[in-house]
């Protein structure tokens, strides 16, 4: 009988090295990437943790911070035009590199700033998104883990108030509508369904 199958661990990164360095924010954090065994520790302050990947999926650029302060959102890296890895981000927060030399984002149009929050819905594929603002402009992110949605996509403006999700070409469209209170959006619609903002943090 063959050898059973067992997946790598969630800690080994064998392209550990790309994404080592450290990556500072307009805000001031800083994030402090090193290699660490087989995987990639990662330093904020006081906590350090080591990233995780799915091991039942293909690697990609986006890891897990298993650590309480840091949990709620993945760090996704960016990579500049020759494949290097030059940025990344945490949330509404993005961090760049010393390897970073593209040119600054514009700053975020005010009108765009009550869409950024987290809203909910009843479908069980894709219950909450989130919406942040970062970097010049606005991302959609589903946090629940059974939406066959990509983790994060670029929000791209349209005309008549609409967004496309992650290019021009894709069929998915987002607009926000409604005021409600502090001025914030009310309802995310995506492809003709409705999430509705919840005031979790």
């Amino acid at each position: 009988m063959p050898e059973p199958w067992l997946p790598p661990d969630a800690t080994d990164v064998p392209d550990a090295a790309a994404y080592v360095g450290t990556y500072q924010a307009d805000d001031g954090r800083t994030f402090h990437v090193e290699p660490d065994g087989g995987g990639l520790r990662l330093s904020v302050g006081s906590v350090s943790v080591l990233l995780e990947r799915d091991p039942l999926e293909d690697p990609t650029d986006t890891f897990l911070v298993p650590h309480e302060s840091l949990e709620r959102f993945p760090i996704i890296f960016g990579r500049g035009e020759g494949g290097e890895v030059v940025e990344a981000f945490h949330g509404p927060t993005w961090l760049r590199s010393a390897r970073f030399t593209g040119p600054e984002p514009p700053p975020i149009p005010d009108e765009w700033l009550p869409y950024a929050g987290f809203y909910r819905n009843d479908d069980p594929w894709g219950a909450v998104l989130r919406v942040v603002a970062r970097k010049g402009g606005l991302a959609i992110q589903w946090p629940s883990a059974a939406s066959d949605e990509e983790a994060e996509m670029t929000l791209i403006p349209l005309q008549d108030g609409w967004f496309a999700a992650g290019s021009e070409q894709d069929p998915r469209r987002v607009r926000f509508l409604g005021v409600g209170a502090g001025g914030r959006a009310v309802v995310a619609e995506y492809n003709g369904g409705q999430w509705f903002r919840s005031f979790e943090e």
